[in-house]
This record gives C-alpha cells, sequence and structure tokens, in this order.
C-alpha cells in the first residue's frame, strides 16, 4: 500500500489517500497496527462531509451558546438527523461502513 498522509484526527490516527485504490481517503488505526478503515472515495465527498459536520456544529453554537455541552449531550434530535441526511446524501455509506459511523456516533443524541 503507498499512502500520502494529509492529515489525522484528534487520536494522531493519519488520514491519507490511498494511492493503489484510485486515491481513496483512509483513516489508518494507529492502535490496529495501522489497519486501513475507508473514509471516502474521493476528496470532494471527504471535504463534503466536513463542511456538514462543520455546519452542524455552527448551529449547535448559536443555538446553545457552547460547544462544550455538545460532547456530554450530542446534537438535538433534528440537527443529528439533518446531519446524517447531509452524509447520506454525499455517500450512503459513510452512514454504515469505514471511519464515519464512529464520528456520527459521538454526536448522537443522548
Amino acid at each position: 500500500m503507498r499512502y500520502y498522509e494529509f492529515g489525522h484526527d484528534g487520536g494522531g490516527n493519519p488520514i491519507c489517500f490511498d494511492a493503489n485504490d484510485n486515491c481513496k481517503i483512509v483513516w489508518l488505526d494507529h492502535e490496529e497496527s495501522f489497519r486501513s478503515v475507508w473514509v471516502n472515495d474521493h476528496i470532494t465527498e471527504f471535504a463534503a462531509c466536513l463542511a456538514a459536520l462543520q455546519d452542524a456544529f455552527d448551529g449547535f453554537e448559536a443555538a446553545v451558546g457552547d460547544t462544550d455541552a455538545l460532547w456530554d449531550e450530542g446534537f438535538e434530535p433534528e440537527r443529528y438527523e439533518q446531519l446524517t441526511a447531509a452524509f447520506a446524501r454525499i455517500d450512503e455509506k459513510t452512514l454504515t461502513q469505514g471511519f464515519w459511523p464512529y464520528i456520527l456516533d459521538d454526536f448522537r443524541p443522548r
């Protein structure tokens, strides 16, 4: 495999282009010997997912005034539903496969 790192998650796991698989975006899990986990098929889908997540953060902050509560409470149900709908429009697989379900689960309403 040939990976080109262009970022990382908050835990230090690299986010890369996979040059051997049409430059798909992958996350390399350092806790599992840098196992490759699918993120998106293309950089434009990755950017769209990041933008949707940022929009949800911005809306939460505007409504609540503080993003610290997000880590304890998750998004409000309607905002979470809007976020998952945005991800589904980008690529249905983001809801069930690879990297994004882990991220979305962090923000599920509690």
